[in-house]
């Protein structure tokens, strides 16, 4: 007759318990390693010196690439129909060493042909969002380096971005 009040009881004191062990832990024991002033400036100046240490750091500039991407279907008037869409980009290649720059001029075609072929497969939504840009970004500069056989380039920098 009394299981269903001691059970309650029982329930209760086992949810404060945890709610004051978790509290305990999270404002006594656990302690947070401390960012020190020193560690941040060192940080700041290993980040400083990699940059230093680019030779001559150089850019190549890639114009006007107009590439039809992937449709995106809509309906109207009972009828499936699908929307054709295309981006029109400029982009500059930021690039360590221009001494190595020879070696994107012998794999440009290529490189140009790769990248073609890997927007065509992109989606409106996804070259219009912040997070696809950067996606894109990355994946261009991933791909240039693996076509260049080394990390020559470290960024690109879009002059122009359409997509309609």
């Amino acid at each position: 007759m009394f299981k269903g009040p001691t059970l309650i009881i029982l329930v209760n004191t086992l949810a404060a318990i945890a709610a004051l062990g978790t509290l305990v832990y999270t404002k006594v024991l656990f302690k947070r390693p401390p960012i020190t002033e020193p560690q941040e400036r060192a940080r700041i100046a290993k980040e400083e010196l990699s940059i230093e240490n680019d030779a001559d750091a150089g850019t190549v500039e890639v114009k006007d690439v107009n590439v039809n991407i992937a449709s995106t279907p809509y309906e109207e008037g009972g009828k499936k129909k699908e929307k054709t869409h295309f981006a029109t980009l400029s982009f500059v290649l930021s690039i360590r060493d221009t001494d190595k720059q020879s070696l994107f001029d012998e794999v440009r075609p290529v490189f140009m042909d790769k990248l073609i072929q890997h927007l065509g497969k992109k989606t409106y939504p996804s070259l219009t969002s912040v997070q696809g840009r950067y996606l894109l970004r990355s994946e261009i500069v991933a791909l240039a380096n693996k076509l260049a056989g080394e990390t020559i380039f470290k960024d690109v920098y879009f002059t122009q971005f359409i997509v309609e």
